[in-house]
């Protein structure tokens, strides 16, 4: 394939994922309060990170907001994507990291993915405790 075609073939799949976290965050989120979290400990914990350019994205969200300590807690990962996201945040915690990595789903017994009605029911239950005021 030609540097041209993968350029295209990146930017279509890079189109494809921003327009997927919109809906989500458009479903998950709304007009749901956002937790006040600035000079707050806050710990984001992963079932498992790949190549870590979700988890990179979501913690640079997180320190923009100004949080206290911010924590990354996982159960597996590759060494390497662990190593990458060390500068990240102010601790890590990762139980495994095997060099023979394959996917995430082969360090579980079920690995089924979180419907998004799951996820906004979840979401309902647990509301923010003090708002955050977005500007």
């Amino acid at each position: 394939m030609s540097s041209r075609a993968q350029q295209r073939k990146s930017s279509t799949r890079r189109v494809r994922e921003l327009a997927e976290i919109e809906r989500r965050c458009q479903l998950y989120i709304g007009e749901r309060s956002r937790a006040e979290i600035t000079e707050q400990v806050v710990i984001v914990i992963d079932d498992g990170i790949a190549t870590g350019a979700t988890t990179r994205a979501a913690l640079q969200a997180i320190r923009n907001r100004k949080p206290k300590e911010l924590v990354l807690a996982v159960p597996v990962a590759p060494p390497d994507t662990i190593t990458g996201l060390r500068g990240e945040v102010d601790a890590l915690i990762c139980l495994e990291t095997p060099e023979l990595f394959g996917a995430i789903g082969y360090f579980y017994r079920d690995f089924r993915q979180v419907s998004d009605q799951e996820v906004v029911a979840i979401l309902k239950r647990f509301p923010a405790k003090r708002s955050a005021s977005i500007h």
